[in-house]
């Protein structure tokens, strides 16, 4: 991620070391007003090219995009801004964590690609909430959600350490319990539990997943699986279209609570309790996972309940109640370590 796709250059800001400094530098940059976009040169001196040979053809060409996948580009960029703000915008606050609706913007691609600006998603959200009052709510929102990736982004130029080590430093001895056979369980979404085994067969099918989605594995990967933050977030940069690499380090730090401004570890999600919460019906889990399609919504995020085993699904390969507790000995047992100088936060080296 450059600078130029953020809003807050972090070239010209001190280190923000917690989302609620972002935040305010945030919504001051948009009280000011966003620059409209500068209008290209008519004309740019080429220097001569030397003629060249056709290249070889190698091998079978490019792959074909995945079927019903979006057209990239600007023009197709602006149409899917438009359609999120005519038709999803006013709800969005209220619809963002409905996993198997469709209440996001669906932009993160084209703004991780640069196929859409950051400033011209911004305008274009304050220009119709301006226009619609009812769109404000929803607006404030979205625009929140961009200045997490401001705070990721100016993270990483502030923290180049990030990408192999953790901000707080009582939690770089972590003691990493995990397997091999968890994580691969984990990868291929066969790990027991419904809504986590969904989406990770979505990440693999469709190369991109729910926010929410991504906050229930991450979870689920460090707080139950007891597995190094550093597999995951290995694994997102080789799956995802939109896998910034700041938002995604961002995003795994701040999951596995040893970021800046990181969620407090004891802060633990139940993968049960957020499947019923956020797919109530089972309809997304139902989607990805055949197996459980004829379940009925009472177990169908939590299949171990159901009178007759569904046929073809795994057992929980752990138990979330007894690895909860685990991992808060784990993690306390970091931080009532005594500090040392070896133990202080990352100091800012801008990268």
């Amino acid at each position: 991620m450059s600078a130029e796709q953020l809003l807050l250059d972090p070239l010209h800001l001190p280190p923000l070391r917690t989302f609620s400094a972002c935040r305010r530098r945030f919504q001051s940059a948009l009280a000011e007003g966003i620059p409209g976009p500068t209008r290209p040169p008519t004309f740019l001196p080429v220097a001569a090219l030397p003629s060249t040979e056709p290249l070889p053809a190698q091998g079978r060409g490019p792959s074909p995009a995945p079927e019903g996948s979006s057209p990239p580009g600007e023009q197709a960029a602006g149409r899917r801004l438009a359609a999120f703000i005519s038709s999803r915008l006013e709800r969005y606050a209220a619809t963002r964590d409905d996993i198997a609706g469709d209440g996001t913007s669906n932009l993160s691609t084209d703004l991780h690609f640069g196929s859409l600006s950051v400033r011209t998603a911004i305008r274009a959200a304050l220009e119709a909430a301006r226009d619609a009052p009812e769109l404000v709510g929803g607006a404030d929102r979205w625009l929140e959600q961009l200045a997490w990736r401001d705070f990721f982004g100016g993270a990483l130029w502030h923290f180049a350490k990030l990408t192999t080590q953790e901000h707080r430093a009582e939690f770089r001895h972590l003691e990493w319990r995990g397997s091999e056979y968890a994580l691969e369980a984990w990868r291929q979404g066969a790990t027991g539990y419904p809504i986590v085994d969904a989406a990770m067969r979505q990440l693999r099918a469709d190369h991109l997943i729910h926010n929410r989605c991504r906050m229930i594995v991450a979870s689920f990967l460090v707080k139950d699986l007891h597995l190094d933050w550093r597999h995951g977030e290995a694994h997102f940069a080789r799956e995802l279209l939109d896998a910034d690499l700041a938002n995604n380090n961002g995003g795994w730090q701040w999951m596995a609570g040893t970021g800046l401004d990181a969620q407090p570890y004891f802060r633990i999600l139940n993968p049960t309790v957020q499947g019923e919460r956020y797919d109530p019906n089972g309809a997304y889990v139902r989607r990805w996972l055949p197996e459980l399609r004829y379940l009925p919504d009472r177990y169908v995020h939590r299949p171990w309940d159901a009178p007759s085993p569904p046929r073809g699904y795994p057992r929980r390969i752990v138990d979330h109640a007894a690895e909860r507790l685990v991992a808060l000995e784990l993690y306390r047992a970091c931080s009532s370590q005594r500090s040392d100088s070896s133990s202080r936060p990352l100091e800012a080296t801008p990268g």
